[in-house]
C-alpha cells in the first residue's frame, strides 16, 4: 500500500513539475494537451487525468469549436 501511494504521488509531482516548467519557459499559459502529456511525461491518459484531479495546482481547460460550440480538446495547465 505504501509503495502504491508513493508511486501515485510521484506521478502527480512529475505532472505538476512538467506543466510548471512549460508555463515558466514560454510566453503562453503553458496549456498542454493530453497527447503532449502522454508523450512527454510518459503517463497513460488515465494516470494523467487521475493525477490532475488529485492536484490543487493542475487545472483542466476545455476548448470549444468556434463553428458549433462543441467541445474540441481538453488542455491541462499549472496554476499557483
Amino acid at each position: 500500500v505504501i509503495i502504491w501511494l508513493f508511486e501515485r504521488r510521484a506521478k502527480r509531482l512529475r505532472l505538476e513539475s512538467h506543466l510548471k516548467a512549460e508555463r515558466d519557459a514560454g510566453k503562453e499559459k503553458g496549456q498542454r494537451s493530453m497527447l503532449h502529456l502522454v508523450a512527454r511525461v510518459r503517463l497513460t491518459e488515465q494516470e494523467a487525468l487521475q493525477a490532475s484531479f488529485r492536484s490543487r495546482h493542475i487545472a483542466r481547460v476545455l476548448t470549444t469549436s468556434k463553428l458549433d460550440g462543441m467541445a474540441k480538446d481538453s488542455l491541462f495547465e499549472y496554476r499557483d
